[in-house]
């Protein structure tokens, strides 16, 4: 591939966490294309430091250029950058709000005239989109530039519980205007691919790039006693995790729970568990590094997915963790959302149940955990099924749309060549 072609990867997410764009990007890279992420943090995590993409953190910024220096690890004097950041960052602010902010009919939150000017600045021949959050600033780049666009949909982003109307209304203008106008259209699940297709009556072909774990483990481990149930990723109060802690009460010593993650809920979950008496039960633990999150699952039996069906977006996703616990060669328990329900029924790795109270949780585990040889069966089945949705079979799907862009992309460009 020529080195030459660069590809300009958005995301609002800290690049810290999100592992779907950090595993898209080091395909692209090692595919052969100069690969750029812009994203939000503010530093690059260390453990991408020799990663073979680059990176631009969305602040602070200025039309691509930082006001302080942000490739690899921090080069710039503490005392420089607070000088910079006082007095040449609020003019150059200044100036970039006069000419992008007002270039947009959306508020910058939606518009992000922030991103839009940086990835000008790169000159992409093609933009990929993170959700639909980058989705403007990604087709003005793609307009600006003559780049093909990239929609990458992780979620029925309209759907999501949290967003305030107003919100909600502009984005639906852009996915409206900007969805029938792509070149490609990646999804994390089938579900959200129709839904999205069926809504604009587009004749695209999606592409389904499940959120695979990076590898698969080599063979599961017995289960323990008590069983080890697991919950791996953000704390947060749609994960509906202080209803799983609560419901360990009811499982009388026969299973332990371990959190491992990060995430806003993280002071209420503790205050839960000493509230509740559950300091020999319940654990919390650090997230690990993003290529240690398979490996770490592998020492637990069961990994649970809480989440409540509180929207059309939850019903439809397919997170990591559940392609995560398969890799890890963990049975799967979780509450009965049609995407994941779909996954586990087909690969016979575990259980769905209703998530309508403590003590219906409570309930769907107790049986579970009370017959360890169906949990062992179940941790079979898992890994037997996961090498269909891990990385490595997933990113050829991704290097195949790649190579099929890049060649569009270089048929156009001889074409303008041929007409000068």
């Amino acid at each position: 591939m020529d080195k030459s072609l660069r590809v300009l990867m958005l995301v609002s997410n800290n690049l810290a966490y999100d592992a779907r764009v950090r595993k898209e990007a080091q395909t692209v890279a090692e595919a052969g294309f100069d690969t750029i992420v812009i994203g939000a943090g503010t530093e690059v995590p260390t453990d991408l430091e020799d990663a073979p993409y680059r990176f631009m953190l969305v602040e602070p910024w200025y039309k691509g250029r930082p006001l302080a220096p942000k490739w690899g690890r921090e080069t710039v004097w503490y005392p420089v950058r607070v000088l910079i950041n006082r007095t040449v960052a609020p003019w150059r602010r200044r100036r970039w709000n006069a000419e992008f902010v007002n270039d947009s009919p959306y508020i910058p939150f939606i518009s992000r005239p922030d991103i839009e000017s940086m990835g000008v600045a790169q000159n992409p021949a093609i933009v990929h989109c993170h959700d639909l959050d980058t989705l403007w600033a990604g087709w003005r780049i793609a307009q600006r530039c003559g780049s093909v666009l990239i929609y990458d949909s992780h979620e029925l982003y309209l759907e999501l519980e949290y967003l305030p109307e107003e919100r909600r209304r502009q984005f639906a203008q852009i996915e409206a205007r900007v969805f029938p106008l792509v070149d490609a259209f990646i999804t994390v699940s089938p579900e959200i691919a129709d839904a999205l297709i069926q809504k604009y009556q587009s004749t695209i072909t999606p592409v389904i790039l499940y959120n695979g774990g990076t590898h698969v483990v080599a063979s599961t481990k017995p289960v323990s006693k008590p069983v080890k149930l697991f919950f791996q990723g953000k704390f947060a109060s749609n994960r509906n995790n202080v209803e799983l802690i609560c419901a360990m009460q009811h499982l009388h010593g026969r299973a332990t729970l371990t959190l491992q993650g990060w995430g806003p809920d993280e002071k209420n979950y503790r205050n839960v568990i000493v509230q509740s008496g559950l300091e020999n039960v319940v654990t919390i633990l650090p997230p690990v590094p993003i290529s240690q999150v398979v490996d770490s699952a592998n020492d637990y039996d069961v990994g649970v997915i809480n989440i409540p069906p509180l929207s059309e977006h939850l019903t439809h996703t397919l997170p990591n963790k559940l392609f995560d616990y398969m890799c890890g060669g963990l049975a799967v328990a979780s509450t009965s959302l049609a995407a994941i329900k779909g996954v586990i029924d087909e690969a016979g790795c575990g259980i769905t149940y209703e998530s309508e109270s403590v003590d219906s949780t409570a309930h769907a585990l107790e049986k579970l955990v009370s017959d360890p040889a169906r949990i062992q069966s179940m941790k079979e089945a898992s890994l037997a099924a996961a090498p269909r949705y891990a990385w490595p079979a997933q990113e050829k799907k991704l290097i195949a749309l790649y190579k099929e862009l890049a060649k569009k992309v270089q048929e156009e460009s001889c074409r303008r060549a041929r007409e000068h």
